[in-house]
């Protein structure tokens, strides 16, 4: 098979899969780059989030690293809102779903980079392992929009889980004159990046 013949299929369009897109065409000029992301935007900051909640990076669009433009440009195939059903790795097939149409697409290399989801604990409350109306997850744009929309008449908020997440979250809550509760099963705050005693340096300096 001649090099610009080669097909590339990226399954995820985050961080790995927009960066594995980026070196696949550095790499190879020629060839036919396809990725399929689930949700409506391309390769974001997620670490940004909170700093858009905060008022410290006015718009959510402005975590946009990679824009649909730029694979474009790069003549790279991105295909938005769109979810991997199946593969078919003997047939060398990737079979997706964009707006209730099935996409077939053959490969020579297939590169996934689904990523992962937020976890929600077992709580009351939390049918199905679903968010329901005032409960949010914090990964996508889609979700810091709707919390963004929120928080312009919210007085109190509940976040579960002091990790570097939920406290970057109380933090950026707290710039936005929002009464904060931070809920932790564990003993101590950052349990799984810092040891109790050092965790208790960063306790002691938290606004209350």
């Amino acid at each position: 098979m001649e090099e610009k013949n080669k097909e590339i299929v990226i399954i995820g369009c985050g961080a790995a899969g927009g960066t594995a897109a980026q070196f696949a065409r550095k790499t190879n000029r020629k060839a036919r780059i396809t990725v399929f992301e689930k949700g409506l935007s391309p390769q974001y900051s997620k670490c940004g989030i909170p700093y858009v909640l905060s008022g410290e990076i006015p718009r959510v669009e402005e975590l946009v690293e990679f824009s649909e433009e730029w694979f474009k440009k790069n003549k790279i195939d991105l295909h938005l809102d769109t979810t991997v059903e199946r593969i078919d790795a003997h047939a060398k097939k990737v079979f997706a779903t964009k707006k209730n149409k099935q996409v077939v697409k053959k490969y020579d290399s297939l590169i996934v980079c689904t990523g992962a989801k937020p976890f929600l604990p077992p709580i009351k409350g939390i049918e199905n392992n679903e968010t329901t109306e005032g409960i949010h997850t914090v990964r996508t744009l889609e979700e810091a929009k709707k919390i963004s929309l929120k928080l312009k008449k919210t007085k109190k908020a509940v976040i579960i889980g002091a990790g570097l997440i939920g406290l970057e979250m109380a933090d950026s809550f707290h710039k936005r004159n929002i009464r904060v509760t931070v809920v932790e099963a564990l003993p101590h705050i950052l349990a799984n990046t810092f040891d109790e005693d050092m965790a208790e340096i960063v306790y002691k300096k938290t606004p209350s």
